[in-house]
């Protein structure tokens, strides 16, 4: 008998969850590798090439919550994959209402001081593409947790049908 609360949304193999752990362990040394060029003062740590933007403190803190997010979700630790979900959202969510709105919610650079301002209009501000890549991760995080956990969060899937737009036609 089919049972839609117990069949999971999409069936893991063995290559996609080390996959997974895999995607999630690199983003986070890759967080990691930056968080520490910023702390030990090592610019080819930060930025490419010393003409090119660094990566700044938040965008490499949020790539390392959402690697360990992405690790905790593999490993079954969804509540631990959400909050870190949650925090990537709405930080690079409230990073993205600053550019937007042309706001200084003091985020940029509350928790470290860039040194490195190459190019940057607002030192220490992730970017607002990374800023909307972020917080799609982090919701993804979110999301895919609560659909596993089975608690009415679940995605539906959207199936087009050619009668349901019968009305827009006439």
């Amino acid at each position: 008998m089919y049972s839609p609360a117990k069949t999971p949304l999409f069936p893991a193999s063995t290559f996609s969850k080390h996959f997974v752990a895999a995607a999630g362990m690199i983003t986070a040394a890759l967080g990691l590798t930056v968080l520490t060029g910023w702390y030990a003062r090592i610019p080819a740590l930060v930025q490419l090439r010393p003409d090119l933007v660094p990566m700044q403190y938040n965008a490499a803190l949020f790539l390392l919550f959402s690697g360990v997010g992405l690790c905790a979700f593999r490993w079954g630790q969804l509540r631990l994959a959400q909050v870190l979900g949650a925090m990537v959202a709405v930080f690079a969510g409230l990073t993205l209402c600053e550019d937007l709105f042309s706001l200084d919610l003091g985020i940029d650079q509350f928790l470290f001081h860039s040194y490195i301002t190459t190019k940057t209009l607002h030192p220490g501000r992730t970017s607002p593409a990374a800023a909307i890549c972020l917080v799609q991760i982090g919701l993804a995080l979110i999301f895919r947790g609560s659909a596993l956990k089975g608690n009415g969060a679940r995605p539906r899937s959207v199936r087009w049908h050619p009668s349901s737009s019968r009305s827009a036609v006439r």
